[in-house]
């Protein structure tokens, strides 16, 4: 539109942009991670029971619900990650989406690796946790080359459970509860591996290699004050020398 005025000799001009849509629709069930003029599909992104070799994909979807095109670009990604962005340009209104890949040959550890990632939403943001996008990958250790002979001697592990329900924490500040692991095999149980998914949790273990029949307590603390800041949920993750299932995670439920 072009405005003259007694201003200027010259006119001003205003430029007007919309979309034409046949109906309304509402994207906030299927986004639910609000970024402002950004929503996603997920803030935390799971690369579960890894093999060297393997390179998993995960794709998120970004939905621009501003006027103005955005272009999507991701911070702070670790050598072992890659992101394809399509459209590289998402108009408004448009959903487009972010393709994660993953090499488990750069990962630096057997078991739990994690990082955080963060979702640019405009030219020059910074990193907070408005942004952040939790990753985690779990590597398996490989036994592969085991005889049939080594996999009947080969220790075995059970747990009292693998999932907790905990009663509220109430006024309390921390609780604790205890999960037991018993070696069922014919050769010592080593935990190689005990990590949390959430700072919300400590652990600590008895004994990290169990003999034949023997059992170990494993001690679980929940600290109060991180269970709502962390996006992972409570779990602790064992990795062990049992080729019949290395990986075992305990779940934790606070009840709220």
């Amino acid at each position: 539109i072009e405005v003259y005025s007694n201003a200027s000799d010259k006119p001003t001009y205003l430029h007007f942009q919309g979309r034409v849509v046949t109906k309304v629709t509402d994207f906030t069930g299927a986004f639910p991670i609000d970024l402002g003029d950004v929503r996603l599909t997920q803030d935390n992104v799971e690369f579960d029971d890894l093999n060297i070799g393997d390179k998993p994909i995960v794709e998120l979807q970004v939905l621009n619900v501003g006027r103005s095109a955005y272009k999507p670009r991701l911070m702070h990604l670790p050598s072992y990650l890659t992101a394809q962005y399509v459209p590289e340009v998402l108009a408004g209104g448009r959903i487009g989406k972010i393709i994660l890949t993953l090499d488990s040959e750069k990962l630096n550890r057997m078991g739990l690796t994690q990082t955080s990632i963060y979702l640019s939403r405009k030219e020059g943001d910074r990193v907070s946790e408005e942004n952040e996008i939790a990753i985690s990958a779990v590597l398996l250790p490989d036994f592969s080359s085991l005889t049939t002979k080594e996999r009947l001697l080969a220790p075995r592990m059970e747990l009292s459970n693998e999932e907790v329900d905990m009663e509220p924490m109430g006024r309390k500040k921390k609780k604790t509860v205890d999960v037991y692991i018993k070696n069922s095999g014919q050769s010592p149980l080593n935990i190689n591996t005990l990590q949390v998914f959430n700072k919300a949790l400590s652990v600590s273990l008895s004994d990290k290699s169990i003999e034949p029949g023997r059992v170990a307590r494993m001690k679980v603390t929940v600290r109060a004050d991180f269970i709502e800041k962390e996006k992972s949920a409570l779990r602790v993750l064992l990795i062990s020398n049992d080729p019949h299932n290395p990986k075992r995670v305990i779940t934790i439920n606070v009840k709220p």
